[in-house]
């Protein structure tokens, strides 16, 4: 059973969501800010239910990814960044 889809409308909207913030033109993540944090809260209340039952376990990983995503997602938005352009530039 595939509980997850791959592609939801609410995945394009926050990629776009992230391109406008990264581009500048949504200095206020308003898209990320809002999604974010409900992400976060609807993985947390739905791992004692995956927890305990067994047809469902498997999700388990993808539910703590998505809490500990959102978290470093919000925290990005908030910490202060001289440059957007910058930050996503791979380490070399």
């Amino acid at each position: 059973m595939d509980s997850i889809p791959p592609e939801s409308n609410a995945a394009r909207e926050f990629n776009e969501g992230v391109g406008r913030y990264l581009s500048g033109a949504d200095p206020r993540a308003e898209a990320l800010t809002k999604r974010l944090p409900d992400w976060h809260d609807n993985a947390e209340r739905i791992l004692p239910t995956l927890r305990e039952n067994s047809l469902v376990e498997e999700n388990i990983p993808t539910a703590e990814a998505v809490v500990v995503l959102c978290q470093i997602g919000r925290e990005a938005i908030t910490a202060p960044s001289q440059n957007r352009a910058d930050a996503m530039k791979p380490n070399t």
